[in-house]
């Protein structure tokens, strides 16, 4: 199996792990012979990474520009606490007054997606243009001047970034996380960074710091804002209104409402566990261990591009063993809307054919990243040509965002409340998302039916009982 250069920062070692690192040692061995293949499409989303690479590799400013890309993620981040907020206000609301509907109808749900969109481009940035620094130091092909470039850049990003404290080292952490992964990776000694319930101590301790400097960001920032009410504005558009639709009494592969499941036609008190983005080689095996714990299958919303990591392939067979579904989740997070046929037949066609090679059998459920297409007619009707199901949900934990454990649990327990049955969404590439799903399997335990997806599907389709 061939191991893809990845583009996602979500794999917690895959960034490094599929690095060509030449002239270091790796485990005691010389990694100078190490050349991992390209995947043949893996986007322009990748050859722009690259581009901005190369660009940065020569600026005299290139401290400058990386020093940009750490500060603009933190005022994203602190755009996103304050909007999370504002849903968790709005979620409050709605379970004091039966007039309002799911808070997946405020208007601030369409621009959390959209902060996460940016925020999943900001840290994919960040890790690919680390990972390259230092492939480009130990790469003996490079000129001694890109070498010495590309060390004074990594060693200036890592001073920086690791001498960030307060707020900054908060907003950054899930950076911090990859860079040490991708140090580890590659042999190199990790730095220090926050455990998990020193992090969870420090976001409580920051919570009026954090909420000040949102207000000063939403004073000043202009041009941040305009570009989440573009985005929020498009993926509104595309994505959430159709998710929030009644649904169909029966659900099959179809370019309409029969095509889409977010959870509001199952059975009374029947939910099911979905996870998006993995699998993560440091957080999937707990996710997956939590699940046997307390006898619940979940359904993985795995992109093709981390199916095709050496890394990840035992743990994808554990997850198969147990008896969870697989699903397709793209190739490697595209926004779909956004990309060409040919493209978006590459996210979708040459996903679903690698992850059948990958899990065995080809999966039955596909969920565009962000939500994003689901009122694009190309985009659903290129999923029915592919007998797909797409699986939307109703409620999400914003765990992305949100690194708080016992407040990702109140969300979703809120919203369960509300919504009575339905698709619950986790990722599974977040410490606090281990953690929080845990702890909603052991509250409900009893109080709740957990169900697979297939399970519930054929109890909607009339083909099986409902179990008590």
């Amino acid at each position: 199996m061939k191991t893809s250069l990845p583009v996602l920062f979500l794999v917690s070692v895959s960034l490094a792990a599929c690095a060509s690192v030449k002239n270091e040692k790796i485990d005691g061995k010389p990694a100078d012979a190490v050349s991992e293949a390209r995947t043949p499409a893996s986007s322009m989303d990748e050859e722009n990474l690259e581009k901005t690479f190369q660009g940065l590799l020569g600026a005299e400013d290139a401290d400058l520009r990386i020093q940009g890309y750490l500060s603009r993620l933190v005022s994203i981040y602190l755009v996103a606490d304050g909007a999370v907020k504002q849903f968790d206000r709005e979620l409050e609301a709605t379970l004091r007054s039966d007039a309002l509907g799911s808070v997946l109808q405020s208007p601030v749900y369409p621009k959390l997606l959209a902060l996460y969109a940016l925020t999943f481009r900001e840290r994919t940035k960040i890790a690919y243009v680390y990972r390259r620094l230092l492939e480009t130091e130990k790469d003996r092909s490079a000129s001694s001047q890109q070498q010495q470039n590309a060390r004074r850049a990594r060693v200036n990003f890592e001073v920086y970034l690791f001498r960030q404290s307060g707020v900054e080292r908060l907003a950054l952490h899930d950076v911090l996380l990859t860079v040490n992964d991708t140090r580890e990776a590659m042999g190199l000694r990790p730095r220090k960074v926050w455990d998990p319930r020193t992090l969870v101590n420090r976001l409580r301790s920051y919570r009026k710091e954090i909420a000040r400097r949102w207000r000063a960001e939403t004073e000043v920032n202009f041009a941040l804002q305009n570009e989440v009410g573009a985005l929020a504005s498009e993926i509104e558009k595309k994505a959430s209104s159709e998710g929030r639709s009644p649904q169909s009494d029966t659900i099959y592969p179809n370019p309409g409402k029969a095509g889409n499941i977010s959870g509001y036609n199952f059975p009374a008190n029947t939910w099911t566990l979905t996870y998006d983005d993995g699998p993560s080689t440091k957080y999937t095996p707990q996710v997956l261990a939590n699940l046997r714990k307390h006898g619940v299958k979940a359904t993985f919303f795995w992109t093709a591009q981390n199916l095709s990591l050496d890394a990840t392939q035992e743990i994808i067979r554990t997850a198969m063993t147990d008896g969870n579904v697989g699903a397709c989740h793209s190739y490697t997070h595209a926004n779909l809307p956004k990309l060409s046929d040919e493209a978006l037949r590459h996210e979708i066609v040459d996903a679903m054919d690698k992850s059948t090679e990958i899990y065995g059998v080809r999966p039955k459920f596909f969920r565009c990243p962000y939500g994003a297409g689901l009122n694009v007619p190309r985009v659903r009707q290129l999923l029915a040509d592919q007998n797909l199901i797409h699986v939307f949900w109703n409620v999400d934990t914003l765990d992305w965002q949100d690194k708080d454990p016992e407040s990702i649990l109140a969300r979703a327990q809120k919203q369960m409340a509300k919504e009575g049955r339905g698709v619950v969404l986790f990722h599974d590439i977040h410490p606090q998302s281990v953690i929080a799903s845990e702890k909603l399997l052991a509250v409900t335990a009893g109080k709740v039916r957990w169900a697979s997806l297939p399970e519930i599907v054929d109890e909607v389709n009339g083909k099986a009982p409902v179990s008590p």
